[in-house]
């Protein structure tokens, strides 16, 4: 589970004995701690994807509220969440859950922004929610930044790799190279 208690999003661990503030403070990882840790390391890219019900079990104690708070971070941080806020993840049928089945779907698609990524990530789940679950993204991702680059992967990379060098080159004849090379190809 996570849960907002006062503003702060906890990550509640399996530990949790009692519906308490000191319970929960003790059993679970505050996200703002997560996400000081990302910045202090200096990377381009922090990511935080959190696969959360967001139900909070602590609501029916009075502590909490249902639903996250939304995480403000500096340049560089991306958060993926399960659903929007205020509404609940669904569990899935299976191993996984839906947002987890679209996340593995699409992780490894290679020469794709994580951001565009993670859309479609959120169309899988849409749909096989029938809308009634929606992943939620919050960033503030400065440049491109792929999980899966052309050359990790075999599908379609020399293509990719001759699409970007004739861009580059920006002349009529590599592009035409490009088309004599590739005349079905994806650009």
């Amino acid at each position: 589970h996570g849960v907002q208690v006062a503003g702060e999003n906890y990550l509640v661990g399996r530990d949790l004995r009692s519906l308490s503030f000191d319970a929960l403070e003790r059993s679970s990882v505050a996200l703002s701690e997560i996400r000081k840790v990302l910045s202090d390391s200096g990377t381009a890219l922090g990511m935080i994807i959190l696969d959360a019900c967001r139900n909070n079990p602590l609501s029916d104690a009075g502590i909490g509220q249902t639903g996250l708070a939304s995480v403000r971070g500096g340049a560089g941080l991306l958060v993926a969440y399960a659903t929007d806020p205020g509404n609940v993840a669904y569990d899935g049928e299976g191993d996984n859950s839906a947002f987890t089945t679209g996340l593995l779907k699409n992780l490894a698609s290679p020469h794709l922004d994580v951001r565009l990524m993670f859309g479609r990530v959120r169309q899988d789940v849409v749909r096989e929610t029938y809308g009634r679950q929606i992943p939620w993204v919050e960033e503030s991702v400065l440049g491109e930044h792929y999980l899966v680059s052309p050359t990790d992967s075999n599908q379609n990379s020399d293509e990719i790799v001759a699409w970007r060098d004739a861009t580059d080159a920006g002349t009529r004849d590599a592009l035409d190279q490009y088309l004599g090379d590739y005349p079905n190809g994806q650009f």
